[in-house]
């Protein structure tokens, strides 16, 4: 295939509406990774442990200043 000829398939092509096609696809794709959530590892392992110690009890730790005389 010549330059020419290859010039002239493009520009076909862009007539026919197959690159509008492509592109719209490629902007939808996008898009859609665009609105994909991407965390660090440290809010990975913060939300990890956020929820384990949330279903490890309900209990408030005891510090010194909560804790009964004898405890």
């Amino acid at each position: 295939m010549t330059e020419n000829q290859h010039k002239q398939k493009i520009e076909d092509q862009i007539k026919d509406g197959q690159l509008d096609d492509i592109l719209a696809q490629i902007d939808a794709e996008y898009a859609a990774y665009k609105q994909t959530p991407v965390f660090t590892c440290q809010e990975e392992e913060l939300a990890f442990w956020s929820r384990s110690a949330a279903a490890e009890s309900d209990e408030i730790p005891s510090t010194p200043s909560t804790r009964q005389p004898g405890q």
